[in-house]
């Protein structure tokens, strides 16, 4: 069962990668389905063509099958049988086919309302016929498939058929998208169920019958629209009788759209209702006060001259309006003046504000003593000059400091070793006298994370570590928490700073696209990258990279940079693009457009199609296949591809022909227009004898339906469906025959042919019984010559006889042997058998005994009867002979043979067979006991064929193999073998020749020799132009040890172009002097002398002029060759090939049409000459005209005042001025603009020369002064009380107090109503009068109040905890006294003060050997915040270790290190030794220094402390 499941679904596969691909059914187009409907069902029938001519195996397949027969079950036949089944699951035929014969499908059931879609085994379409490609036995069952079958026909004016839909019972088919051509002002308003176009509809239910639908067609308009600066919109058709719909609103950045107006003075809004005819419509604007821009604070950079960007700030204004940018405050910086930038309504604008680096200096003194030797300090002396650093803020002056130590100021211990930034205010340092060689080491951050010792600066010995040594380093920052802390020693210390990120912004259409932090110095090459997305208004442009300017006109380059130790800014450079429109007709020709151009249907004019009989082209359409006409007035903002809509004027019929059957033949009366689909409709009503309908097909000898009843038929053309027949399945049965007699039969039940049957026995048919015979078995000829089969046996019906003959075997008898040794009978060698009946017995066992031979016998042959069958044999006594030949197994007498006579019966012999080599015998010793005859024996010499022989494969002249020898076994003895030069990559066989030898018993060997391959190529060189002989020599591939100085190659040259290097003709194959390398390949060189590298720029200008206009004809020629790049080319090397002359007299430009490729460069030595053409012209310019409108100063009156008069300025004598009126006009107080209507027309006489004229309108003004009348204005900034939260807040604006009067109160430009803040603090927003402007169409005197604005920042309740840890210190006992002092805080950035109160010290001091403690206590700080109400201080005390002096050698287990007790703390001011005061020493320390200042010596501290 197994096994015949997985040769089932072997089998299925098999047969849907076999299946034939018949032409598959074009798709009815789906029609837009309604909601809720079903969607359309794509059409199962293909569309006509021609199909190939019928093949013979199709032929066999038609004829009537005449007869069948049986066949016997092979083993390696297999078989498929398929079952065909209808809609419902019941089944229509079974076919059972062989592996190689082909299946045919029956005819499929009509069913109404449906179409046959095909058989389906499952979810797989199975096509018929196809080849039975099979290894095992299968079955198959296929199912009729059927889809909905219903169909909406679409009729023109005319009542031809344009389109079809299909679908099923219940489907909701829409009319949408339905059309054919029409003249560009026409479309289809409706289609109807009726004729008279009475009944429209949109869609149609598809009940149980196909329906109609006619198209009514009416004259529409098209209304085009103008944006006036925003978003185009493209030109709308609207049909007749439908009410015109506005667009969606186009869009312009910074703007809000107030409607669409009639007129371009936007004083007439649209209403779309009323719009009957084609109408120009344009948009209205208003500028928008939230429009974002960016102000950038970019500060200079240290080290360079460039400025990179510190901080960003957004702000808001109005489109059109001015920035209010103001600068900020940076220590080192100094604010520029500012140029504010007009708002640009799509957000990009950007204003940049400058901070330059303030300059400061660095200098060294020398001091001197001053004042008395007790009281005197040190002070500045001289400056030495020629140290003096000047420099910008945080610039690297490292390598000025003029080295040494130097004082931070004058007698101070605190030292500088070095600087590397000009710090900020500059700084003095004054020179010391005390050097030494502490050496302190400064480690910088790599960019792997790793400290690397940058330098060692030197300091005086014995001193201490202090901030100074922190000084800044350019791109780095010292980490305190891994350095050498202060106090420490300086000798031996170290200091950390870690690597600086600096920031990459990057800007796109004045907004921050990416910010990126890379390190100082770090590789910035794969920064680069493209923006998602294009900035507003520049979807459509293509990015061209990033610019270090805003403009972008320097492009930044990022392969090879590193990140400097500044922020670097970046803009996003776009390039705008072209659009084309293509026309694909009968050839595709397009045309560049710029962005809002259009393009006239006349440059496609040589591609429209050709079109045929009856046809008209009526236009070109987007959509192919759409019937809408494009409208050439279209503005092109994108990429059109244009399709010729052909209007075919033809219709085409459909005719059904019965191909050779009776009946009635379907006939289909409708005009079909080309590219619609007819329904196919039921051949039933045909018959034709012994075959069968299946469907139609266009071919008239197909042997498989094309098209089936229900389903379609696209018509192209006048279409006839012709009917295709096909052969039942057939069946039979199987005759059984008595085969003797009066032969009877009997007849099986009829199965399909190919179907596995099981051979019946002959007792179950009720055949009669044959007497005296046995029952044998089947066979398909009476005479038994044909197949056999047994009783049960399983045979297949196939094409053939189909009759089975029973077969019959008669009785056996018994018969005897007797035997006579001589002449008396021996009972005991007597035989008994049996045979058939008449069967005659030619033959008996031989049993002569030894020593004897036969004499003779009877009754032999004997024919065997029903009693007496006896056959005697006679021996009697004899002597023999043995012979022994010696032969060649390939013929021959090998040796003489050996002849033995008389031997008697039972005579022992042994013979040995002789030796010859080479060969091996069958019998090497021939031995045994003489029988009783003569005994022939042959000894068989063989050739040995064990032998074998080797190949050896040798480098030529060496005893290297260049190949594994082969070894050939299994050879026979003097074989002749022959062997060729195997193919060795790499090496040549210095013969080809074969090698023949004869195979011998040993030393069978064949060598070969071999060259080594060698590949040589020649030298090439690329040299420029410079009018010298170049050349090139040589070449290249050959080994060390390689001798082919016999070969030589080269070339020269001396202009411009290719010179190859080829090696003689008889190089390859050559072999070198040492008779080990070949030359296989010689690859040409090349000498190339390039054409002059660089660009050869020939700078040309036409001649020009400009003259105003006048009515003179003005005439400019010639050009003039103004520069040439390179000197070595000339005006000669090139041609010019036009006319250099331009002609005017009216207003406008007329060029003379010079253009880059009317020159042509002539000298070859040159390969890139680029002619930078100026055209020439003669440029006639308008005529100013200025037409002034009157102005005048009125007081206020409460009527209206109007001034209408003007004049002209400039104007040509005899030329007047028309259709053109001035008015200015106003009634309240204000300036009031005149304004100019209509559109000025100059004339001469008759002649019309506005178009000469530049014509300028200056309207004057009416200024109607204002009441004097004083007002109160009341302005009151804003409050806001918070609490502090870390980050800066701020309160902003006011309100006023005016009543209903007409004033407006604003900011002034630059001024501010804003406080804000960080810490606790009350912040006033410091607003005065002078901040504000009052306007008012009425009022002119106003008395301003202000009431000034604030925020309140009230400190936290949150708790915060501060952490203040002494400082510790570990030292050696020196016998001095030494201390530790200080503290540190975890404060950090908060905005916490931690000191310690007046009197109290954080110091612990000691002399001995001890761990000395501070004894702080939160009772000696005092901690204040303007900021946290609630703060918990925690102290740890710090203290001071001094460790003993020991000798390791002599105490080796004793622990210098100091055990601290809680219960015992040294007293610094007593020896632990002696218990003395350590006072009385001081004491006495300190009068032997005064004693020593009075002597006038001074005693300086060697061991000064850094402090």
């Amino acid at each position: 069962m197994k096994r015949r499941l997985f040769s089932l679904l072997l089998a299925v596969c098999m047969l849907l990668m076999i299946l034939p691909a018949t032409s598959l059914a074009e798709e009815i187009p789906s029609a837009p389905a309604e909601a809720g409907a079903a969607t359309p069902v794509q059409d199962g029938d293909a569309t006509p063509s021609a199909s190939p001519a019928q093949s013979p195996a199709a032929e066999e397949e038609q004829k009537p099958q005449e007869e069948v027969r049986i066949e016997p079950v092979q083993p390696d036949d297999a078989y498929l049988t398929v079952v065909f089944q209808d809609k419902d699951g019941g089944e229509i035929a079974t076919v059972v086919a062989k592996n190689g014969e082909s299946v045919s499908a029956p005819a499929a059931p009509e069913v109404a309302g449906s179409k046959f879609v095909g058989w389906y085994a499952g979810d797989n379409k199975v096509e018929f016929p196809f080849p039975v490609a099979i290894t095992a036995d299968a079955e198959m069952t296929v199912q009729a498939r059927y889809d909905g079958a219903l169909y909406v026909f679409f009729h023109s004016t005319d009542g031809s058929i344009v389109e079809t839909r299909s679908g099923k019972t219940g489907d909701v088919i829409s009319v949408s998208g339905v059309s054919y051509p029409l003249a560009e002002d026409q479309s289809i308003t409706g289609w109807c169920t009726d004729k008279a176009l009475t009944k429209p509809v949109n869609s149609v239910t598809l009940e149980d019958s196909n329906i109609d639908l006619y198209a009514k067609v009416e004259t529409g308009y098209w209304i085009t629209f103008e944006s006036n600066g925003g978003s185009y919109v493209e030109p709308m058709f609207f049909a007749a009788n439908t009410v015109a719909q506005p667009p969606a609103a186009p869009v312009r950045h910074g703007y809000a759209f107030a409607g669409w107006h009639t007129d371009e003075a936007l004083t007439q809004p649209a209403n779309f209702a009323q719009i009957k005819v084609s109408t120009k419509l344009y948009a209205k604007w208003t500028e928008r006060t939230d429009v974002q821009y960016t102000v950038q604070h970019m500060i200079e950079n240290a080290d360079n001259d460039g400025y990179s960007l510190k901080e960003t700030e957004t702000k808001r204004g109005q489109t059109g309006a001015l920035t209010r940018a103001t600068a900020n405050k940076y220590d080192g910086f100094t604010a520029q003046a500012i140029t504010q930038e007009t708002i640009q309504g799509d957000g990009s604008t950007m204003v940049k504000v400058y901070y330059k680096r303030n300059v400061y200096s660095v200098t060294f003194w020398s001091i001197k003593w001053q004042g008395g030797i007790i009281f005197g300090k040190y002070v500045k002396d001289k400056e030495f000059t020629e140290y003096r650093i000047t420099a910008k803020y945080g610039a690297n002056i490292s390598k000025k400091w003029p080295g040494g130590n130097w004082a931070t100021s004058p007698g101070d211990s605190t030292y500088q070793a070095n600087i590397d930034t000009m710090p900020l205010g500059g700084d003095e340092f004054f020179k010391i006298n005390q050097q030494g060689n502490a050496k302190a080491e400064y480690y910088l951050e790599d960019l792997n994370g790793n400290f690397v010792l940058d330098h060692t600066d030197l300091g005086p010995d014995d001193t201490y570590v202090t901030n100074e040594d922190r000084y800044p380093i350019t791109g780095f920052t010292c980490d305190t928490a891994k350095s050498t802390k202060n106090g420490n020693s300086y000798n031996g210390a170290k200091f950390y700073y870690n690597r600086n990120s600096y920031k990459i912004v990057f800007f796109n259409g004045g907004l921050k696209d990416k910010t990126v932090d890379v390190k100082y110095q770090q590789d910035i090459s794969n920064q680069d990258y493209t923006p998602t997305t294009p900035p507003v208004g520049k979807t459509d442009h293509t990015f061209s990279g990033w610019y270090v300017d805003e403009e972008c006109t320097s492009q930044f380059v990022f392969a090879g940079e590193t990140m400097p130790a500044y922020n670097i800014t970046l803009y996003a450079g776009w390039d705008g693009r072209d659009y084309t429109v293509t026309a694909h007709g009968k050839s595709d020709h397009a045309e560049t457009v710029e962005k809002g151009d259009i393009v006239s249907p006349d440059l496609f004019a040589s591609v429209i199609p050709d079109v045929g009989e009856g046809e008209t082209f009526m236009g070109w359409t987007e959509q192919q296949g759409s019937t809408r006409l494009f409208n050439f007035a279209t503005q092109i903002t994108r990429d059109i591809h244009l399709y010729p809509v052909i209007m075919d004027g033809k219709t085409y019929t459909l005719t059904y022909d019965a191909n050779g059957g009776t009946g009635t033949v379907p006939t289909d009366s409708n005009k079909y227009a080309k590219g619609t689909y007819a329904q196919v409709v039921s051949g039933s009503g045909l018959t034709k004898e012994g075959m069968i309908f299946l469907g139609w097909s266009t071919d008239q000898n197909a042997v498989s339906p094309a098209y089936y009843p229900g389903g379609s038929v696209k018509i192209n053309d006048n279409t006839t469906l012709y009917a295709v027949w096909g052969t039942p399945t057939g069946k039979a049965a199987i005759t059984y025959h008595s085969n003797f007699g009066n032969d009877q039969t009997r007849k099986s039940e009829d199965k399909p042919i190919n179907s596995l049957i099981t051979v019946e026995g002959y007792g179950n048919l009720n055949l009669p019984s044959r007497t005296g015979y046995e029952f044998t078995g089947w066979n398909t000829a009476s005479g038994g010559s044909g197949t056999a089969y047994a009783a049960g046996a399983t045979a297949r019906l196939t094409a053939g006889g189909n009759d089975l003959y029973a077969q019959w075997k008669a009785g056996t008898y018994s018969y005897t042997v007797e035997y006579y040794i001589d002449g008396k009978k021996d009972d005991s060698r007597t035989v008994t058998a049996q045979a058939a009946y008449n069967a005659v017995i030619s033959t008996y066992p031989d049993k002569c005994p030894a020593n004897y031979r036969l004499d003779q016998t009877e009754n032999l042959p004997l024919t065997i009867g029903v009693s007496g069958n006896v056959i005697k044999v006679y021996y009697v006594k004899n002597v023999f002979t043995l012979t022994i030949y010696y032969r060649y197994a390939e013929g021959g007498v090998a040796v003489p043979d050996h002849v033995e006579n008389d031997l008697v019966q039972g005579t022992a012999y042994s013979v040995t067979s002789p030796a010859i080599p080479g060969y091996t015998v069958d019998k090497a010793t021939v031995s045994g006991s003489m029988p009783a005859q003569d005994v022939t024996e042959t000894v068989i010499y063989t050739k040995r064929s064990d032998l074998s022989y080797t190949v050896n494969y040798y480098w030529n002249g060496t005893d290297t193999k260049v190949k594994e020898s082969k070894k050939v076994d299994g050879k026979t003895f003097q074989e002749s073998v022959t062997e060729s030069p195997v193919t060795i990559e790499g090496y040549t066989p210095v013969s080809n020749d074969t090698a023949t030898i004869t195979i011998g018993v040993e030393n069978n060997v064949i060598n070969f020799y071999y060259y080594k391959d060698v590949k040589l190529t020649a030298n090439s060189k690329t040299e420029p132009f410079d009018n010298t002989e170049k050349s090139v020599s040589g070449f290249t591939g050959a080994p060390e040890d390689a001798d082919f100085t016999a070969i030589t190659v080269g070339a020269k040259g001396t202009s411009a172009g290719e010179y190859p290097a080829k090696f003689p003709e008889h190089t390859v194959g050559t072999v070198d002097a040492t008779k080990k390398y070949i030359v296989v390949e010689a690859n040409p060189g090349a000498l190339v002398i390039t054409a002059h590298a660089g660009e050869v720029v020939v700078m040309i200008r036409g001649n020009s002029d400009t003259k105003v206009y006048d009515g003179t004809e003005y005439t400019v020629t010639g050009y003039v060759v103004e520069s040439i790049s390179n000197p070595n080319y000339t005006a000669t090397d090139f041609t010019f090939s036009g006319t250099a002359e331009a002609k005017r007299t009216r207003f406008g430009k007329t060029e003379m049409g010079l253009k880059p490729e009317k020159f042509t460069n002539t000298n070859t030595n040159f390969a890139k000459v680029t002619f930078v053409v100026e055209d020439g012209y003669i440029d006639i310019t308008k005529r100013p005209l200025n037409l002034v409108g009157e102005t005048d100063t009125k007081p206020y009156t409460g009527s209206p005042i109007i001034l209408n008069q003007f004049t002209s300025e400039n104007l040509v004598n005899g030329d007047a001025v028309r259709s053109i009126s001035y008015l200015a006009i106003g009634t309240m107080p204000n300036e009031y603009p005149g304004a100019f209507t209509g559109k000025p027309e100059i004339f001469n006489g008759n002649d019309d020369v506005t178009d000469c004229y530049e014509v300028t309108l200056t309207p004057g003004k009416l200024t109607i002064t204002k009441a004097t009348e004083t007002v109160a204005v009341r302005i009151v900034g804003n409050t806001k009380t918070v609490t502090y939260n870390g980050s800066e807040q701020s309160v902003e604006g006011f309100t006023t107090d005016v009543g209903n009067k007409p004033i407006t109160v604003t900011l002034k430009d630059g001024s501010k109503a804003e406080a804000k803040g960080t810490l606790p603090n009350k912040y006033p927003m410091n607003l005065k009068a002078e901040d504000f402007d009052i306007k008012s169409d009425v009022y002119e005197s106003f008395e301003v109040i202000v009431e000034d604005g604030w925020l309140q920042i009230e400190p936290t309740e949150a708790e915060v905890t501060v952490t203040i840890t002494g400082n510790r210190r570990t030292v050696t006992y020196n016998g001095s006294e030494q201390s530790a002092e200080g503290f540190t805080t975890d404060v950090g950035d908060k905005p916490i003060t931690v000191m310690l109160k007046e009197g109290h010290k954080a110091e612990a001091k000691g002399r001995y050997v001890g761990r000395y403690m501070m004894g702080l206590t939160v009772d000696d700080f005092k901690v204040d915040s303007t900021v946290y109400k609630n703060i918990r201080v925690i102290v740890i005390d710090g203290y001071l270790d001094i460790q003993s002096v020991y000798n390791p050698s002599v105490y080796p287990d004793y622990d210098p290190t100091p055990t601290p007790s809680p219960s015992y703390v040294p007293d610094p001011y007593r020896s632990p030794k002696t218990g003395d005061d350590s006072r009385i020493a001081l004491w006495l320390t300190l009068m032997g220094l005064s004693v020593a200042a009075i002597a006038g010596v001074i005693v300086f501290d060697k061991k000064r402390r850094r402090s």
